[in-house]
């Protein structure tokens, strides 16, 4: 999963579900003007935990690639 990919599932939920996306960002305006210092300290964590979670899918998609393609070299036949 790519950049772009992202981008579109984000603009097609936003056309999809439009009153959710409008009050979650509501909500996200609302506590970044009233604790900022606590939204940031969430974003930081948030964007950390969602950095682990790619490298970890990625990393378990290449191990399964590889996986995959031993089993095609060994059970090859000639």
């Amino acid at each position: 999963m790519d950049f772009e990919e992202l981008l579109i599932m984000g603009n097609n939920f936003y056309y999809d579900h439009q009153y959710i996306t409008i009050i979650f960002i509501a909500v996200i305006l609302i506590l970044l003007y009233l604790k900022p210092k606590q939204f940031l300290k969430l974003t930081i964590t948030l964007f950390a935990l969602g950095a682990v979670f790619y490298v970890l899918s990625l990393i378990g998609e290449a191990t399964f690639t590889g996986i995959s393609q031993k089993g095609k070299i060994v059970n090859k036949s000639p």
